[in-house]
Parts: structure tokens; sequence; C-alpha cells
């Protein structure tokens, strides 16, 4: 088991607290992810769709195909639905994320918050990769959205607006913290972590 610093607003902080909150979706990066050495580390693919740079996320160039997931299981090649980046000889490896199930995470509610002062350490029960769009109406419940009068709350804080879904409402959440970087619309993967508060 490893302890690391994850970054809540405050708000997804009195989720937690609540027990309303008990995913984190965060997006694939070369500092949240392991990669092969002999990858390009500043691309990743998925899908075998469009290459995307690490940290802006802009379509750039077609992913090299086929698609083989060369430490996959005997007997038949896998095709990847999981991040991945490629050698120049065309070799594809697969991204796994940095963090792993058991591991701690100590909640900072600012960048200033040290271990010392962190009052609240969370434990990973289970990691997946997922396209962003893809979260269900239950994740997105899990993800602490905030439920008012029968509505769920709109986080970009727009007069008036509330949503009828808990999904439309984290994607209100996801806009305010995350849409200048990786806008819902780009559809990075994400590392989705299950956590329990310990």
């Amino acid at each position: 088991m490893k302890e690391y610093p994850i970054l809540f607003r405050p708000v997804m902080v009195q989720a937690i607290l609540a027990g309303r909150k008990s995913q984190t979706r965060r997006v694939v990066t070369a500092h949240n992810s392991i990669m092969s050495p002999r990858g390009e580390r500043s691309k990743l693919c998925w899908d075998g769709s469009e290459v995307r740079e690490i940290g802006w996320n802009h379509p750039t160039e077609k992913c090299p195909a086929p698609l083989p997931y060369v430490d996959g299981f005997p007997g038949g090649v896998q095709y990847l639905h999981v991040p991945y980046n490629w050698a120049e000889d065309g070799t594809v490896y697969r991204i796994y994320p940095r963090w792993n199930v058991g591991d701690h995470l100590w909640v900072k509610e600012n960048l200033f918050t040290s271990r010392k002062d962190s009052l609240i350490t969370l434990e990973i029960t289970a990691i997946l990769a997922q396209r962003l769009q893809d979260i269900t109406e239950d994740e997105a419940r899990a993800e602490g959205v905030e439920s008012q009068d029968w509505f769920w709350r709109d986080y970009e804080l727009r007069p008036g607006s509330r949503f009828n879904t808990a999904r439309k409402s984290f994607i209100s959440l996801w806009q305010s913290i995350n849409g200048k970087k990786h806008p819902w619309e780009t559809n990075p993967w994400v590392w989705v972590y299950e956590f329990r508060l310990v």
C-alpha cells in the first residue's frame, strides 16, 4: 500500500463526508499513468480513432493500426479498448494507472494542504479506464452530485438552472473543474477510481 495526495474542491469534500461521493474521474496523463519507456510518451490513442496529445487532448492524426495488445492473453490477438501509446516500429503498449487498488489517498482541499493537515483518507477499491462520456446515471450519482428538490444541481452556477438527471449535473461539475483543459466535448479517456473512506 502506498499513499498519494489527491485534490478535491471543498464541495466534493463535503460530498465525501456526506457519503454521496465514492468515485472520481481523472484524465489520463503522463503524470498519473505508467507508460512503456519505448512508447511515444507525448501522445496516446484509444479505440483506434484519433491521436490525442497528452495534456491538451486535441486530435492531431490517426492512430496506428492494427492495434494488437502486446502483453495480451495467450491464444490470440487482443485489441485495445483502453488508452495506449506506441513505439516507432508500430508496437502498441497499454497504459496503466499509477495508483493501485488498496493504495490510500489523502485529501487536499487546496494546493497548500499538507499530509499532517489532511483529515480525510480514502482507500482505492477499484480502478477502470473509461471514456468520459460513457458515465452512467448511477456513476454520476457516485461522483457525489447533489440533488435539490427533485432536481440536480448546476455546478456552473447559471441563474435558475437545474437538471433532471444526475448525469447532466455531473457534466456541469466536470465543466466547472476541467472545462478549460479537458472539455466534455473532447471525451477524453479517464481513470475511474472507486474508493471508500477509512
